[in-house]
This record gives C-alpha cells, structure tokens and sequence, in this order.
C-alpha cells in the first residue's frame, strides 16, 4: 500500500477539527437523546414497542449496546468519531473514482470536513452524526466497481439511514429507483 499524501492531510484535518470541536463544545446531550435512552433502557428490560421510534431503532440499537456493555450511552460518541473518519475517508476515495480527479475530491473532502456545522453533530447524542456518515458512505457506494457488491452496500447503507432516521428512507427509495428504472426500461 502506497503512502497517499490526501488521505494524509484530510485525517489530519479532520482530527484537528474534531478534536478543536469536542474540546470546545464538549458532549451534548439533547431533550431527543433523553427519550433515545429511554427506549434504550426500555429494549434492555425487553420492552420493545414498536412506533415513530422503529425508525431509529439503528440508533437506540448502538445506545443499547453501549448500556449493556459500558453501563453508559457516553461510549456511542466513539462509535459516531470511528464511523464518521471512515466515512469520510472513503467519500474521499469514491469521489476520487467517480470524478477521475484525486485533487477535485481532496478539496472537496477538505470543505466538508472544514464545514463546522457538519463536523459539530459528532459531539451529539443525537442520530445525525450517523446518519450524515451514511450519506457519504452512500456516495462512496457509487464508486465500487463490481455491481453485486455496489447493489449490496447500496441496499444496506439506505436500510442503516432509513433505521437512524425518518428522512433516511430517502436514501431507500432512491435505491430502488435506482435498481428498478432499468430493469422496467429493459
């Protein structure tokens, strides 16, 4: 594997900027995340009631695990830093595929990670930080090359963002739209 000086500069960018954002803002806790630990304690104790909350259910399932195994829902803000890199990393990478320009992904890259509204959810017990990473992880998807395995992630990350949130279900529907229009345009 070959040094990539991109990859470089955008993780170094990136822990700067979250780093900068965490020590400044801190964890935030929000009147949602209340109700998400709720119902994380509520799934712990086997009381599942099925409602608006199915379409979180992805989120409460991270909390969930993080109760059980750390007896606290704090732990989920590494899950959301690890997905978020990752995420960002492979948009990185993706976008480099589908424009055939490294350096037009870089800076690319670059501003999303300097946009400070959207680095900030990291610091949240909230489901955007998820579900922002998901979105680039969809974007990524565009660029895997082998069609089974595009379809494969395209299907699991809109399922993953449809079960973090309502407005995930876009990433569903243009999923299919997306896999059926050419088998009816056959």
């Amino acid at each position: 594997m070959r040094f990539n000086k991109h990859v470089f500069i955008l993780s170094i960018c990136w822990l700067l900027i979250n780093g900068f954002l965490l020590y400044s803002l801190g964890i935030k806790y929000a009147i949602d995340t209340t109700r998400f630990d709720a119902e994380a304690t509520a799934w712990l104790n086997g009381k599942f009631e099925p409602s608006y909350r199915l379409w979180y259910s992805g989120y409460i399932a991270v909390l969930v695990v993080c109760k059980s195994i750390f007896h606290s829902i704090y732990p989920s803000i590494v899950f959301q830093y690890i997905l978020s890199f990752i995420a960002t990393i492979l948009f990185y990478q993706g976008l480099g595929k589908l424009v055939k320009n490294n350096q037009a992904a870089f800076y690319t890259t670059l501003l999303v990670i300097c946009y400070l509204p959207i680095e900030q959810w990291n610091t949240c017990l909230l489901t955007e930080s998820i579900f922002i990473s998901l979105i680039l992880l969809f974007l990524w998807a565009f660029s895997i090359e082998k069609q089974s395995h595009k379809w494969l992630m395209f299907f699991l990350i809109s399922i993953l963002a449809a079960s973090v949130r309502p407005n995930g279900g876009i990433l569903f529907i243009t999923c299919c739209t997306l896999y059926c229009i050419p088998l009816i345009q056959r």
